[in-house]
């Protein structure tokens, strides 16, 4: 089906890493801060240290949509903790939320870990002051609703003043639903979205300035303008 849960999706990717002979282990909390569900994901041991990522990863190491999720955890409440499995015994075991009785896989506590990273970030998010973040998503066409089966990957251009300022592919089908194509752009500045359709014609969506983030959904069997 081309489908499976973050936890099978982290296993297969930690058994891939292992068998090139880069440590990685799975990653995982039962629960966000915000009671919004468990997620799996997969840390790998790299100059010296654990990085993690996710199994579409951005090109950079620590970078992924639920780190705001992770960094909001409460220490004081295990069920929202980080953990990391273990080989060696620990007074740990990791939660399977499909079966809390199995305490033989081990894990440490690693939420201090995320919650720094997302402090990092937010300091970083401090010198983009003054921009707005557009989550981009591509549908077959506007009868579509914003599932996996209706997303179709295509490269997408931001045009400022007739100039690429930034590009990237739009999620398709196979990826998971958590994941947007994401531009940073400057508030209240016009820019253009450039794509080109099923028939191979180039569509260009104006979009008009605005002062906070937001979402544009464009739809693949979309007409040019005459």
């Amino acid at each position: 089906q081309s489908m499976a849960t973050c936890s099978g999706r982290s296993l297969l990717q930690v058994d891939a890493f292992r068998s090139v002979g880069i440590p990685a282990r799975v990653a995982g909390t039962p629960d966000w801060y915000n009671n919004s569900g468990n997620h799996n994901w997969v840390e790998v041991y790299v100059d010296g240290k654990w990085r993690f990522t996710e199994y579409y990863p951005s090109g950079k190491f620590d970078e992924s949509w639920f780190l705001e999720r992770a960094g909001k955890a409460d220490k004081n409440k295990p069920n929202q903790w980080m953990y990391a499995s273990s080989f060696k015994t620990t007074n740990l075991s990791f939660p399977l939320v499909w079966d809390d009785e199995i305490k033989y896989v081990y894990a440490e506590n690693v939420t201090d870990r995320y919650v720094e990273l997302y402090k990092d970030q937010l300091e970083f998010a401090k010198l983009e002051e003054g921009k707005i973040n557009i989550k981009v998503v591509m549908l077959k066409s506007k009868d579509c609703s914003i599932t996996g089966n209706n997303r179709t990957k295509t490269n997408i251009e931001v045009l400022i003043d007739n100039k690429v300022f930034d590009q990237g592919f739009s999620s398709g089908k196979e990826d998971d639903m958590n994941k947007y194509l994401n531009f940073k752009v400057e508030s209240n500045k016009a820019f253009t979205l450039k794509f080109i359709n099923e028939n191979g014609n180039a569509i260009f969506k104006n979009i008009m300035p605005s002062e906070k983030d937001k979402q544009i959904v464009l739809y693949y069997n979309e007409k040019p303008n005459i």
